[in-house]
């Protein structure tokens, strides 16, 4: 009688709730490829891998080419995706696409014939062209380029000269960092070995022989960070450890022996950045897999803590993981299962974790099921699907949302303001212990989290929260049958085109999924910026900067301050608008370096185009005249959260450390190897007058702050 009743009710609220969908495409399984091109976003459909274009309308959603098989590797140059794909006439090549029928063909036919040139995964781009490899018979598997043209393609260099390859598909692990490429390729006296290239025959040459002799080293993982890339790399006597190059030979050094003798170190590495400097997992053969830190010096890469003591592992989840204030919030576990011969290491008992990088600061955040058992809790952060870049605006400018399973409700919705207090779950929506969410596909918008979840009765459907019960409502029944087998429509997000929703559906008709566009108006929340840097031009200074994605910007305003703390706008410059792929700018302030300033410090604000939401950048400094001496300001005081540093002309690393009226060293600290600004948290710090010790090998300067 009661269940009856439930259901009754839920089901006349979904009605009430229900949105208008509309249907785009149908039973063509068109997945998202997360690119956007000249306000259209493109899709391959899991039936035959052909390449589609939508605008959003049902009109506009066209197959691009009916012979055309879509593969793996791609990149967006010039308004045009550059990407691999397979007709019977040319076999596997490198094709180009406008989004329009009449601009997708063929780029160059680099192995003449249907053996195609097979291009890899891996893509990058390096100054107007595509970076990819490729095979034909003359020349093996070597580097390529192109601008999109067939007079534009050519073979960069062929590495081991003739048929043979510099190394396997897949395996060049290609990687740009704007300025240069580096790849892993074989040599002729070694294994495979660090290249370097600036897109030239002769700029393309071994980098740096890491594992001597025959063997590889097999450089992988590259990650840009303060004007060098730290990788991972693999040699006889250190096995797979943490690796840095600033583009030169004498500049390339491993970072660290973290696990001492042939055993790696670290497996599939993500880094993330926090604070200055960079988290990530690693196993020094003691403490089992766990959280460290780095600022890219052997001095400051170290163990945070060992959260699962002893040698097992902790499972920390930097990808799933959400940063409120200066503390990183994550998922952990502190015991997990011994392995056994065909069993890894699994964990047991996983809550929320959060850390400020220190080890006092790295503690439990919430235990949201008391006892061994643990909620497993899966963060859910801005990711910005559009682009598949990790950025880290929070819902609502203080909030995020994530998914823990308990044994009296299941797994459900919960959301947290960052604090242990402010940490709950949103609704039960599959009343009792069933599981209201089985699907980890969601999407942020300004106003709400749209996820998929199942509330018991109409199936894995599309939902939306506002981070509030009442709030937390199914959208649409996008799957109407009735058989509890059959009713979920296995909801897919998704990208925000032109200010729609766009989501793969299966409506129940097929076992082809559906495209649908959820009506309305929507906002992302903001993008933050990736770098932004000031170099001194005859008299004038060139700002640069560039963004990873873009989703409704619209300008960002380009100020500057004599003393760092009041500043003036003194220029404009216009956003891309909407953007899936890295976008650089430029700004000239002209005539500043004769302006008989000393130094002048510089910040963007970026604005969306409905004035809803601004985001400031880090403030950047160029000293215009005086002596070569090197500076540091602090640029508030008193000290809330965090302490903001300005270094000036810095030429040689400056260790800044904290500490206390008697002098006593504190558990703050970092040390700086370019100008600009540095972030210090002051978390643990209780309220008094404390000192900023920054130190060259040559001097010493003290700071007093009060907290």
């Amino acid at each position: 009688m009661k269940k009856g009743l439930l259901i009754t009710i839920l089901t006349l609220a979904s009605i009430a709730v229900e949105a208008q969908v509309t249907l785009l495409k149908g039973n063509k399984s068109l997945g998202f490829s997360y690119i956007q091109i000249n306000g259209k976003a493109l899709m391959i459909s899991n039936t035959d891998k052909t390449l589609w274009a939508t605008d959003g309308t049902p009109g506009g959603t066209i197959q691009l080419s009916s012979t055309i098989k879509v593969g793996d590797g791609g990149a967006v140059l010039n308004g045009n995706y550059i990407f691999t794909g397979t007709t019977n006439e040319t076999g596997e090549e490198v094709f180009i696409t406008d989004g329009t029928i009449t601009g997708t063909h063929i780029i160059k036919d680099i192995f003449t014939g249907t053996a195609g040139s097979k291009p890899d995964e891996d893509f990058a781009v390096l100054n107007g062209f595509v970076y990819f490899t490729a095979a034909n018979a003359e020349n093996g598997r070597e580097l390529w380029k192109t601008n999109g043209t067939l007079s534009g393609t050519s073979l960069v260099k062929d590495i081991i000269a003739g048929p043979s390859d510099s190394n396997s598909p897949d395996s060049y692990e290609l990687f740009s960092n704007g300025n240069y490429l580096l790849f892993s390729a074989k040599t002729v006296a070694a294994g495979t070995e660090l290249y370097k290239s600036d897109g030239t025959d002769a700029g393309t040459n071994v980098l740096f022989d890491i594992n001597p002799g025959t063997p590889s080293s097999n450089a992988d993982m590259f990650y840009p960070y303060n004007n060098m890339v730290l990788f991972t790399a693999k040699t006889a006597l250190n096995g797979v450890e943490l690796w840095r190059t600033d583009g030169t030979a004498n500049g390339t050094s491993m970072v660290k022996d973290i696990r001492t003798g042939p055993l790696d170190a670290l497996s599939t590495v993500f880094f993330y950045p926090f604070n200055g400097k960079l988290l990530f997992t690693a196993n020094n053969g003691s403490n089992g897999e766990e959280l460290w830190i780095t600022d890219g010096t052997t001095a400051n890469t170290a163990l945070v803590k060992d959260i699962n003591q002893g040698a097992g592992s902790s499972f920390a989840s930097l990808f799933a993981s959400v940063k409120v204030g200066n503390r990183l919030i994550f998922s952990a576990s502190n015991a997990s299962s011994s392995p056994i011969a065909g069993i890894p290491e699994l964990p047991t008992n996983t809550e929320l974790w959060e850390t400020d990088g220190t080890e006092t600061g790295t503690h439990l955040f919430k235990e949201i099921v008391n006892g061994p058992v643990g909620s497993y809790p899966f963060v859910m952060p801005s990711f910005d699907f559009t682009a598949g870049a990790l950025t880290n605006p929070l819902f609502q400018g203080n909030k995020f949302f994530f998914i823990a399973k308990t044994p009296a409700l299941g797994m459900e919705l919960w959301i947290s303001d960052g604090t242990s207090d402010g940490t709950h779950i949103v609704k039960d929506i599959n009343p009792g212990s069933e599981d209201g969410i089985s699907n980890a596909s969601y999407m942020y918008t300004s106003n709400a989290l749209f996820f998929s979840a199942d509330n018991g009765v109409n199936g894995s459907e599309l939902w939306k929260s506002d981070g509030t019960d009442g709030g937390t409502v199914m959208v649409a029944d996008i799957n109407g049958n009735t058989d509890p087998a059959d009713s979920d429509s296995d909801i897919e997000f998704g990208i925000l085109l032109n200010d729609k929703i766009l989501f793969a559906a299966n409506d129940g008709d097929s076992n082809n999924d559906d495209l649908f566009r959820l009506d309305g108006s929507f906002t992302s929340l903001p993008v933050t910026l990736s770098e932004f840097t000031v170099t001194p031009k005859n008299a004038d200074a060139v700002l640069g900067w560039t963004t990873l994605t873009e989703l409704n910007a619209k300008e960002f305003l380009v100020q500057r301050s004599d003393d760092g703390v009041h500043f003036e706008t003194i220029g404009t410059v216009q956003a891309k608008g909407n953007s899936t792929e890295k976008q650089g700018y430029n700004f000239t302030d002209k005539e500043i370096c004769v302006s008989g300033k000393t130094i002048v410090y510089y910040r963007l604000i970026t604005s969306d185009k409905d004035g809803k939401s601004k985001s400031e950048s880090k403030v950047i400094s160029l000293k215009l005249k005086g002596t070569s001496e090197w500076s540091v300001k602090l640029i508030r005081n008193p000290v809330v959260s965090e302490i903001n540093l300005l270094l000036s002309n810095v030429t040689e690393p400056i260790k800044i450390s904290v500490k206390d009226m008697s002098g006593r060293g504190l558990p703050i600290g970092t040390t700086a190897f370019t100008s600009g600004q540095i972030n210090l948290s002051t978390f643990n710090l209780l309220n008094g007058v404390y000192l900023i010790v920054a130190e060259t090998s040559k001097e010493r300067k003290v700071i007093k702050f009060v907290k």
